[in-house]
């Protein structure tokens, strides 16, 4: 099963495909199993509530490298914002 964003996140972030989908009862019984797996097996798990997915436990690697991309997302954006505002000079992203 596809994780699917929910339409007050970023469209930036790359979806990955979901392991393993699990009902909230089930996560709420096998929490720790389910963290182990996320964070030592690498596998994305998608918790759905009435069959609609809700959250993800996801390991701490996947949560920087998300964290990184959103960084260098708002970077972009702020070097576009300063090259087309009046006035302003060009900008290297990574002078930033």
């Amino acid at each position: 099963m596809e994780a699917r964003r929910s339409k007050t996140r970023r469209s930036h972030l790359p979806v990955r495909v979901a392991s393993r989908s699990v009902p909230i009862a089930e996560a709420k019984r096998d929490l720790s199993d389910l963290c182990a797996r996320a964070g030592y097996g690498r596998e994305t798990i998608v918790v759905t509530k009435h069959g609609k997915p809700i959250a993800a436990i996801i390991s701490i690697e996947d949560l920087e490298r998300a964290a990184v991309l959103e960084d260098q997302h708002a970077v972009e954006l702020l070097a576009r914002l300063i090259a087309t505002s009046p006035g302003t000079e060009k900008v290297d992203p990574s002078k930033l």
